[in-house]
């Protein structure tokens, strides 16, 4: 059942707001451009934030891939037994065996879920510090374009205008970042699949070349 999941998995990602994100993240240094024709300094600002952001994606790269390919292991090796388990309960029920199941099945489980839970504070606890750093750099952009403006370096229009650009621009990796887990989910199932259908051709292969 694991190709089948592992296609869900694909297709829940393809049908979330991660996938999008992806394709909008191209579109920031043309954001970028345009705050930096609005004023130099305000595109720098935004810049400096956006390397912030992306070091923090690589960062949920580096801290959820490992627990959620252990998560992904674990819960499929508890399906696995739990299938068994079902489909021999009478023999296991006969000799005894259910009590020692339980055991690997609560064994199995607590990993699965200690892997899901690493996952889970990685990804989010690094999406709340990512919305901050967003809200700050906007705060940033109106703190600093009032004062371009005091200075009569800028009209009071183009701090909206930078504003709602740097949002714009930064806000396809605050959504990447947020859906990094079922990145990381799809390009895993997406792997195995890929070795499952490698297998297959190869198995394929091997009966075609058998004697007759």
């Amino acid at each position: 059942m694991q190709p089948l999941r592992d296609l869900d998995t694909i297709r829940s990602f393809m049908g979330g707001l991660g996938l999008p994100a992806l394709f909008d993240l191209p579109w920031i240094p043309v954001y970028l451009f345009f705050v930096y024709l609005l004023h130099p300094s305000l595109a720098l600002i935004a810049a400096c934030g956006a390397v912030v952001l992306i070091i923090l994606t690589l960062l949920t790269e580096h801290r959820s891939s490992a627990p959620l390919k252990a998560a992904t292991a674990a819960g499929g090796q508890r399906m696995v037994l739990a299938e068994q388990s079902r489909r021999n309960a009478e023999a296991i029920q006969a000799m005894g065996l259910s009590g020692h199941l339980g055991g690997r099945y609560d064994v199995i489980n607590a990993e699965y879920l200690a892997q899901q839970v690493k996952a889970e504070d990685a990804a989010g606890g690094i999406g709340n510090v990512t919305k901050v750093i967003r809200m700050v750099l906007q705060s940033a952009v109106l703190g600093f374009g009032a004062y371009l403006v005091i200075q009569q370096e800028m009209s009071p229009g183009a701090i909206i205008a930078a504003s709602i650009t740097v949002s714009r621009a930064l806000a396809p990796i605050e959504t990447a970042i947020a859906h990094w887990k079922g990145f990381i989910s799809a390009r895993l199932a997406t792997r195995r699949i890929n070795e499952l259908i490698t297998l297959v051709g190869d198995i394929d292969k091997d009966v075609v070349q058998l004697p007759a």
